[in-house]
């Protein structure tokens, strides 16, 4: 039986993380509008998070600073 090879990390965009970072809103009031925990949220900017493609929590952020979702994932 073949083994799968593991799909490599799917990781947010410089961009993505700029926007929240420089955004004038808090960080946890982008995760509760958001929809998300921001304790998840900070472990999605930072790499902590598994994350698949076209992830809806990071599609949510995304929306909440303006990011395009084109422009959502590294």
């Amino acid at each position: 039986m073949a083994q799968r090879k593991p799909e490599p990390p799917v990781r947010i965009s410089r961009d993505l993380f700029t926007a929240v970072k420089l955004s004038p809103t808090k960080s946890y009031v982008i995760a509760q509008r958001a929809g998300i925990d921001a304790v998840t949220l900070s472990r999605i900017l930072h790499g902590a998070q598994r994350l698949r493609p076209g992830d809806p929590r990071v599609l949510a952020v995304a929306r909440e600073v303006g990011v395009p979702a084109s422009r959502a994932f590294a």
